[in-house]
């Protein structure tokens, strides 16, 4: 699978991408995924998630069908209200991307599923949260 990565700069924490950006390379490794694009997500005062640019580059790819799966570290580092994020889950699924939480090895969906990829992932071992199998809104 062809995969993108979305991170968020945190000006306070210089360290935070680097980490984030450890978890997603890490995961996409152990699933056999190929990185094509890594993308830093800059959280502008006010500006929406969607509006964000990083963002508009990442949906004209989604559009243009040139990956699969969109790898955050997890939902919370992107600093946006839920709803964001939910129209972000929306947008990635009706153009046929999935979206994979790196940190807990699970799959996102809108209305907060999550999805394991499989039975026994090793990083479960690795973060102190895991996704259950199937969590319903």
């Amino acid at each position: 699978m062809t995969v993108q990565c979305l991170y968020q700069n945190d000006p306070k924490d210089a360290a935070a991408v680097l980490g984030q950006r450890n978890a997603c390379r890490r995961a996409a490794n152990k699933l056999g995924w190929l990185i094509q694009q890594e993308r830093i997500c800059d959280a502008s005062e006010g500006t929406p998630l969607l509006l964000r640019p990083d963002v508009q580059e990442l949906l004209r790819d989604v559009e243009q069908g040139r990956f699969q799966v969109l790898v955050v570290a997890s939902a919370e580092v992107l600093q946006c209200p839920e709803g964001e994020w939910e129209s972000l889950l929306a947008v990635l699924q009706k153009g046929r991307v999935r979206t994979f939480a790196a940190q807990r090895g699970c799959w996102l969906e809108p209305g907060g599923r999550r999805w394991q990829p499989l039975p026994r992932p090793d990083w479960t071992r690795l973060h102190k949260s895991a996704c259950p199998a199937a969590v319903s809104p």
